[in-house]
């Protein structure tokens, strides 16, 4: 937050424990070089003052604009998402002919929802019963959503690509059981982890994410899927292919993905930390 720098004078510094999500990235024009810039200070004003500093992976910090001068004060806590308890066991695929490859996230241009929907039609030559969801708001999202100009620079057949919209717990449950994988094509550093990966490797589906700091760990440190260059048509079609060839190969248990990523962990590193048992992180 801009403010962040300032409110953390308000406060004693060993009371001060902050969570870092991302490093602020826009366009290349001057304001925004600007606001940018004073972010960047703000957030360095309060590293300096923390006790200590949570951050979602220590890839991202590592690859941070703002964070490696901190590292000393770096804890490793993986973010959990509300869905994780919900999701009790493995996805029952129903019986149906297609094959189902989904997009989860809001509308906007940092997930690279672009390159999933230039994707569809080369992926439909090669698997033509393949089915494109997209789960996501695409009319109220902050800052504004893509899907217009998407609709009017890419366009896509409403026949095999369909948009779901905004879903709930429940309906974004149902999404995971009936995919068989899941992609996330994010391209920039807005994306720090992309717990929708989590969400759906806890479902029993395994995913295709870019090459980012942050977000590649969880393929990384699960196996539960492969790695794509940002940006990149034909790095993803040759993604989803792989996994989708040899599916199998990917599958990972629940008990598996929860020990490294479930929620109960999350929460033991957390109480470790205010216990001040838990030394910095840093590899």
């Amino acid at each position: 937050m801009l403010e962040a720098g300032f409110l953390s004078f308000l406060t004693n510094k060993r009371k001060i424990y902050v969570t870092y999500q991302c490093d602020v990235n826009l366009s290349n024009s001057i304001i925004d070089k600007l606001i940018m810039k004073t972010m960047d200070i703000s957030s360095k004003i309060l590293f300096s003052r923390a006790n200590r500093i949570i951050v979602s992976s220590l890839d991202y910090a590592c690859n941070s604009r703002t964070l490696p001068k901190y590292k000393d004060k770096w804890n490793e806590i993986h973010p959990v998402s509300p869905l994780y308890a919900k999701i009790n066991s493995f996805s029952q695929k129903g019986n149906t002919d297609n094959v189902y490859i989904g997009f989860c996230g809001r509308i906007v241009e940092e997930k690279g929802i672009d390159y999933f929907l230039k994707s569809a039609p080369v992926i439909k030559e090669k698997i033509p019963n393949a089915v494109f969801i997209v789960a996501g708001d695409y009319q109220n999202v902050a800052g504004g959503s893509t899907y217009h100009k998407l609709k009017e620079d890419i366009g896509w057949n409403g026949q095999y690509v369909k948009f779901l919209g905004r879903l709930t717990d429940e309906e974004l449950i149902a999404f995971y059981s009936k995919i068989d994988l899941l992609v996330l094509p994010s391209i920039n550093s807005l994306e720090a982890f992309g717990m929708v990966q989590v969400e759906a490797m806890l479902s029993g589906v395994p995913v295709v994410a870019t090459n980012l700091p942050g977000v590649r760990g969880i393929i990384q440190k699960t196996g539960m899927g492969e790695i794509i260059e940002p940006r990149s048509v034909m790095s993803l079609v040759d993604g989803v292919l792989k996994v989708l060839n040899n599916k199998e190969k990917y599958l990972k248990s629940k008990e598996y993905i929860e020990d490294k990523f479930g929620g109960q962990r999350s929460i033991e590193k957390y109480v470790s930390l205010f216990d001040n048992k838990t030394q910095t992180q840093v590899t």
